[in-house]
């Protein structure tokens, strides 16, 4: 038997067990997972007005959790929500678009965000669980989202920066959401690394 007929079949047999474990491992995972979540839920209410019910939230995500686990989900994340990042570049109103969508956001000092209702209302017949909540973004190319009672997945964003006024954010379903700066920026704030 030839060297390269040994490397196919080598693959044909090699490539779907692989595929297995790999299946198993994230189904071991996320069912270990979401024990973990219904029983600190149990015990701690997370909310985002309350940075020590929400710190007690991920200290029992983290102590519940299996190494593997831990690594795989990074809980940690969490701990954006309580302490956020608000870089001044962020700062002011923004249009958003994404698709046929169209609507007014505006990012504050304090870490919190607010969509403008009306501007949402004329876009779309369908409107979002929440026109307020926190954002983060600890570098220049991250924003994580954060709304009261969605704790999970967690909603963490790649940034592409355009210029300081056109920011191209790549979402969790691969959609992409432009963003066109519609306040001035903020006097002598650095821009954002590329």
């Amino acid at each position: 038997m030839s060297k390269e007929l040994r490397w196919i079949l080598r693959l044909v047999i090699y490539l779907p067990i692989a595929f297995v474990l790999y299946m198993s491992f994230n189904h071991y995972v996320a069912a270990r997972w979401l024990q973990t979540m219904d029983v600190c839920l149990s015990t701690t209410t997370p909310a985002l007005n309350q940075p020590e019910q929400t710190t007690a939230f991920i200290h029992c995500l983290q102590q519940k959790s299996n190494l593997l686990v831990l690594w795989r989900m990074k809980p940690e994340r969490l701990y954006q929500a309580v302490k956020p990042h608000t870089p001044c570049y962020w700062l002011g109103k923004w249009q958003v678009k994404k698709n046929t969508q169209s609507f007014d956001i505006e990012f504050k000092a304090d870490s919190t965000f607010h969509i403008d209702e009306q501007s949402y209302k004329n876009t779309l017949p369908q409107y979002p669980d929440s026109f307020d909540g926190v954002w983060s973004s600890p570098t220049s190319d991250t924003i994580f989202w954060f709304v009261e009672g969605m704790w999970w997945p967690i909603d963490q964003n790649r940034v592409e920066w355009l210029n300081q006024d056109q920011v191209v954010i790549h979402e969790l379903n691969d959609a992409e959401t432009r963003y066109q700066r519609q306040s001035m920026p903020l006097p002598n704030c650095p821009l954002p690394a590329s």
